[in-house]
C-alpha cells in the first residue's frame, strides 16, 4: 500500500471478509519516486523502510493486531534491479 487511501481501503475489504487472514505490504513505485522528491539523495532502501515504518504505526496505532505486515525482503536482499528474460 503507498497511502492513506489504500490502508482504508484495505481495512475496509478485511472487516468485510473478517474470516480470512490479512497480509500488508508497502507498495514499492518503480520507477522508484522517493518522499523527498526527485533529485533526493534519500536511497530506495530508505524509502522502502520509512515506507515500512509508517505502515507498522499506522497498524499498531490502530490496534489491528489481526493484521500481518510484511517487508518486501527481495528488495532489501537485491535493490531495485528489473531483470527482463527473453522468450525461446
Amino acid at each position: 500500500m503507498f497511502d492513506d487511501d489504500d490502508y482504508a481501503y484495505a481495512r475496509l475489504v478485511a472487516n468485510r471478509y473478517p474470516a480470512l487472514p490479512v497480509y500488508l505490504q508497502v507498495g514499492n513505485p518503480a520507477p522508484l519516486i522517493t518522499h523527498a522528491g526527485p533529485g533526493s539523495d534519500e536511497a530506495p532502501i530508505d524509502d522502502l523502510m520509512r515506507r515500512f515504518r509508517w505502515l507498522v504505526d499506522k497498524v499498531a496505532g490502530d490496534g489491528w493486531f489481526t493484521a500481518t505486515v510484511l517487508l518486501q525482503l527481495h528488495v532489501l536482499a537485491w535493490g531495485n534491479m528489473r531483470r527482463l528474460t527473453e522468450r525461446s
